[in-house]
């Protein structure tokens, strides 16, 4: 019985003991200290709270503190004291123990990375997104279709999406990482995917720093130039592009010269990227998988050109099954091949396209022609040609070879038969005249890649270029005069040949470093020669069938370039690229080096609401010459040289966006861009002499601010926008040195494209532009010169013209409507899609050009100019067409 009460007497006495202590941490205190170490701080709670406090010198960290707590727990106060620190503290009997709290236990990561491909063809997929519905993080794949993400350990959901097609769901347990290759399949109905992750996340990657991504399906749902879907004629209607009437000169982005665009076909230069002076771009359609535009916010790891990219990836071609493709416009025939070599594993993709126009060209060329009573034709046509092979050498390393042809040829031929009369009756003299003109340019592209996968996070693509552009002109005249009765033969000679061409060879690597969900690490180098032939030209003429050669000076460059780029999440809602590229020119003995540093942001302030902001330097070592203002294939392409530095540019800017309850897309976005050392032909030059001493150097501005809404789901899509901007330029030896317009400073510019799903099986779509026409230079009075007697026309004297300053008079506004209807026809092994619409619906003359049209007269028995007026040049009236397009 006394061993029973002696044990409840020490259980009650250890529970007293115990609430004792509970009473220490819960009794409550104040506080108030300022600037002292953590140890007095400790000695003084000692003293005051007449507590006891056990432990090591060693423990406690050197910090000054200041704390200010009223009638707080003492274990309020105590965490209060340790925070931000690794210090713990527990009762021990009637002490507290400080110790050192155990490190964390860090969670193990798990990557699970791979490809995403058409459950069809087996092409990969650019731009997926790959979420983790469990924690918010996510990814999208790269230009190669490959994907990482890293988590932490335990179940993962994922989620694959790709516009167009189903969303794909996959668990995992993640103890180990994983590999795989994920095929999505087609979706027929198009729904709208509702993915459940953190906004930041969401908005990052739908709308990155501002490039736009183009599927061929975007382009050939458009309403096109005679039934002919085209990429560069897509661009034209989003915000900050400009060209010039009807597409004739060329792409300008924000201010720059079309020789500023950078063009990449499977990464490589394409330097003539217009068919038909730039109405149509030298890619087939067909042959697209997938455009992306850049405009501003450049990554690193582009570098080249100052105004913009626009990086084409070809398609790879079906694994799975043999498939075709025909298309006829009111342009030309396109054709597609795709299949397996060995099935699943090797594949092909080729396609074609030939042009038709010489069909209408030739009778109306002719019927011209006859009016003026000359015979004769004008042709113009065009081809190019896509070959694309892709091989799986291993789940970590593939193949592909890209092959692109494509060239121009334009004829004109003039031939005359008259009768000139003689003094004597009944005597004539016989004249042939006949009057030739050939162009005739073309690119030619190549590269070889090998895709190589050095482990679940680091992914790298190596490259070896080809791109090869050449020009030819000709140009010949002869005039024969035969008297018909003494048989004498007069003749006359004119003629002239020009021809140039760029070549350029290299290799470059690339490297893709997936550290986390949160930050991507690219970096790589290249190495090209570029050879530069500017031209060679013979001349000769009168009487004499001798010739005159002027050769331009050839030229070899080296660049050798290298870039890093770190895009990264410092915070949930806070987007960064940071970059830098650096090229090296060396040419005829000298070294030119270019550091460009590059900053890109993207803030998201609310669930739909985001700042960005971005800055960029460029440099351009490749110029542009042009000696008309509508892009001509004759423009010549040379390379900074010794005395000619390489031009550059720097380009700030800022912008926000905000999706409406209802899923529009808002977004306005401003740019400041600057110029420095660009090139141009300066007044008065000579083409018979050395390329560089015709140029001047000189800089330019470009600045405005675009205005884009788009809706992007259901039945009803497109997009408006507005362009308010101005560019100038400014060379020493030209317009007396003084700033004057840009040839497509544009004021204001206004589109609206639009696609309306009418049934299953009808589309209807339309597009309307609006711009300010483009500035140039006539005639803004005449005046005559008195000359000195006996010299001809010194009775009347010599009519001068003042042409004023540069640009100075601006030609109307260019606007025009297209529509179109497409109609769908499904069977059980063939799709046809018919197609209905018209270009210039309204039938606006828009003018290309003015010329100076004179009328002549006697007066006073002496030939005198009696009227002169401006007549509008202008191509395309109403064009209406019809296309048909089969797959098999």
């Amino acid at each position: 019985m006394k061993r029973y009460v002696l044990l409840i007497v020490v259980v009650l006495l250890g529970t007293l003991c115990r609430c004792a202590a509970q009473d220490i941490l819960d009794r409550k205190f104040s506080i108030n200290l300022k600037k002292i170490s953590l140890e007095d701080a400790l000695f003084t709670l000692m003293d005051e709270a007449d507590i006891n406090l056990t432990f090591s010198n060693d423990l406690i960290p050197t910090r000054v503190i200041s704390i200010n707590l009223k009638r707080q727990p003492l274990r309020t106060i105590l965490s209060t004291l340790f925070r931000e620190t690794n210090i713990g503290f527990q009762l021990v009997g009637d002490q507290i123990v400080l110790f050192k709290k155990p490190a964390p236990k860090r969670k193990r990561k798990f990557t699970i990375s791979g490809f995403l491909e058409d459950a069809e063809s087996g092409e990969r997929l650019i731009g997926a997104t790959i979420w983790d519905l469990t924690s918010g993080q996510g990814t999208i794949t790269n230009a190669y279709g490959f994907f990482s993400l890293t988590l932490d350990e335990g179940k993962a959901e994922i989620q694959f999406n790709y516009l167009g097609y189903e969303p794909f769901k996959e668990l995992y347990d993640l103890t180990k990482s994983y590999s795989a290759i994920i095929a999505l399949e087609r979706s027929l109905t198009l729904p709208e995917v509702e993915v459940v992750a953190s906004d930041s996340t969401v908005r990052e990657i739908r709308t990155g720093f501002s490039p736009i991504a183009i599927k061929a399906s975007d382009i050939e749902s458009m309403t096109s130039l005679g039934g002919e879907p085209d990429l560069a004629r897509f661009t034209h209607l989003l915000p900050g592009v400009t060209t010039g009437t009807d597409g004739v000169g060329g792409l300008m982005v924000r201010g720059g010269s079309s020789g500023q665009n950078l063009i990449l076909i499977d990464d490589v230069p394409v330097y003539d990227f217009g068919h038909g002076a730039g109405m149509f771009s030298v890619v087939n359609p067909l042959a697209i998988s997938q455009a992306t535009l850049i405009k501003g916010g450049f990554p690193a790891r582009y570098s080249g050109r100052l105004s913009s990219v626009i990086d084409i990836r070809t398609r790879e071609g079906n694994k799975q099954e043999f498939k075709a493709r025909a298309d006829l416009s009111l342009i030309s025939g396109r054709l597609s091949l795709e299949g397996p070599i060995i099935k699943g594993k090797t594949s092909f993709f080729a396609s074609g396209r030939v042009s038709y126009l010489n069909w209408f060209l030739s009778p109306l060329g002719k019927r011209a022609k006859a009016k003026n009573d000359l015979e004769g034709a004008t042709l113009y046509d065009f081809y190019d040609f896509n070959l694309k092979l892709n091989h799986e050498l291993g789940e970590k390393d593939h193949l592909f070879l890209s092959v692109y042809k494509g060239a121009d040829k334009y004829e004109d031929e003039s031939i005359l038969e008259e009768r000139l009369p003689t003094p004597i009756r009944s005597v004539w003299i016989k004249r042939d005249k006949t009057d030739e003109i050939s162009w005739l340019w073309g690119n030619t592209t190549a590269s070889l890649r090998w895709n190589h996968v050095f482990s679940n996070r680091l992914f790298a693509n190596t490259t070896l270029t080809y791109s090869n552009l050449e020009v030819g002109y000709r140009y010949g005249s002869e005039d024969l005069l035969v008297h018909q009765v003494t048989d004498e033969e007069i003749r006359y000679f004119d003629f002239h040949r020009f021809a140039s061409s760029i070549e350029d060879r290299g290799g470059r690597m690339d490297f893709d470093y997936m550290l986390s969900p949160k930050q991507n690490l690219h970096f790589g180098a290249k190495v090209v020669n570029h050879h530069f032939n500017p031209g060679v030209q013979i001349l000769g003429g009168e009487q004499d069938p001798s010739s005159e050669v002027f050769n331009q000076a050839k030229q070899d460059a080296w660049e050798i370039a290298g870039y890093v780029e770190d895009e990264f999440r410092p915070v949930e809602s806070l987007l960064l690229n940071i970059g830098l590229s650096f090229v090296n020119w060396r040419v005829e003995g000298r070294d030119y080096q270019s550091w460009q540093p590059r900053l890109s942001a993207y803030w998201n302030v609310g669930p739909h609401f985001g700042l960005k902001a971005s800055y960029a330097q460029m440099s351009q070592f490749i110029h542009r010459l042009s000696r008309s203002s509508i892009g001509l294939p004759g423009d010549l392409w040379v390379g900074s040289t010794k005395d000619t530095p390489p031009q550059n540019s720097k380009q700030v800017t800022l912008g926000f966006e905000y999706e409406t309850p209802d899923h529009l897309m808002v977004g306005v976005e401003g740019y400041y861009k600057d110029f420095t050392n660009i090139l141009d032909y300066a007044e008065g030059a000579t083409f018979l002499r050395n390329w560089e001493d015709n140029v001047t150097s000189g800089n330019g501005r470009a600045y405005g601010v675009e205005f884009f809404v788009e809706k992007d789901q259901g039945n009803l899509q497109g997009w408006i926008s507005y362009t308010l901007s101005w560019a100038d330029r400014q060379f020493d030896k030209i317009n007396n040195g003084e700033r004057f317009p840009f040839q497509f400073d544009r004021r204001h510019d206004f589109k609206i494209a639009i696609k309306q799903k009418l049934a299953g099986w009808l589309s209807f779509s339309a597009n309307w532009q609006y711009s300010s026409g483009f500035a140039t230079t006539v005639p803004i009075e005449s005046y005559v010169v008195i000359v000195p007697d006996g010299v001809p026309g010194s009775r009347s004297g010599v009519v001068a013209q003042d042409f004023g300053q540069k640009n100075s008079f601006r030609m109307p506004d260019y606007h025009r409507l297209d529509m179109s209807l497409q109609a769908q026809h499904v069977t059980d092994r063939n799709v046809h899609v018919f197609g209905v619409g018209a270009y210039n619906v309204y039938d606006r003359r828009n003018p290309l050009y003015y010329r100076l049209d004179r009328e002549f007269g006697f007066v006073n028995d002496e030939l005198r100019l009696i009227n002169s007026e401006f007549v509008q040049g202008w191509l395309l009236p109403f064009v209406p067409y019809l296309s048909y397009s089969i797959r098999f």
